[in-house]
């Protein structure tokens, strides 16, 4: 049978009223009209949309307020001086016209590296030399500097090997380098400033070797150097 008002097969014969529209068919009169007994369907209201929070990437905005930080602090970079405090953790650091100075460091007697001495080229600028007894610092190109050298098991005062290998001399020679380098500091006024005179030019690498002497020698060591005439 098939609802004379919505149109909607029922699903068996023997069914008293319409599934869709709620129809009672016995109470249905020919023309459409339907009697008191019929069941109206009522609409259903449509749902109102509840208002959405607004959608925020606080990713996005943490991004943002870094870069602003960043652009402030450039800004006020550009205006100020370009130097390096000392600091043998960052070697060099920012620098205007930069060069760099590296080499190596070594023990005079044992010509072992030394790992672990800090330098400063004076005023500002230091490094550290790792286990291989090397060094690399940045520096002013075309201004000249004076290495200031400290290490608890070698002596201040350094010897100036500019691009020698200390290894290529003889013991000897190295003896005499340690006696001429003790005797220009008993000499020297430690009131006055040792002349600059390492420097390098823009964008290379100079590379300068120096050799220290150390605090503490056998007697093995001590007897064969004074030995040396």
């Amino acid at each position: 049978m098939v609802c004379p008002k919505c149109g909607e097969k029922a699903a068996y014969e023997a069914q008293e009223a319409c599934t869709s529209c709620r129809l009672v068919f016995s109470t249905w009169k020919p023309g459409g009209g339907a009697t008191a007994t019929e069941a109206p369907v009522a609409a259903k209201p449509l749902p109102v949309p509840e208002p959405s929070a607004p959608w925020v990437d606080w990713r996005l905005v943490a991004g943002l307020v870094a870069v602003l930080a960043a652009a402030f602090a450039l800004r006020g970079l550009g205006a100020a001086k370009l130097f390096v405090y000392l600091s043998p953790g960052a070697p060099g650091g920012r620098v205007k016209n930069p060069c760099n100075i590296e080499g190596e460091v070594v023990d005079i007697y044992r010509l072992t590296p030394v790992e672990g001495a800090r330098i400063v080229f004076d005023p500002k600028f230091a490094s550290v030399t790792d286990a291989d007894g090397r060094f690399s610092v940045r520096v002013k190109a075309e201004q000249a500097y004076v290495p200031i050298f400290t290490h608890s098991a070698y002596h201040e005062a350094h010897i100036d090997g500019f691009s020698r290998d200390w290894r290529e001399a003889t013991e000897g020679q190295r003896v005499h380098a340690v006696r001429a380098a003790e005797a220009r500091a008993a000499e020297t006024d430690p009131r006055v400033p040792r002349a600059a005179q390492y420097k390098c030019r823009r964008s290379e690498s100079r590379v300068y070797n120096f050799a220290l002497i150390p605090r503490e020698l056998t007697d093995e060591e001590r007897a064969r150097f004074a030995a040396i005439p």
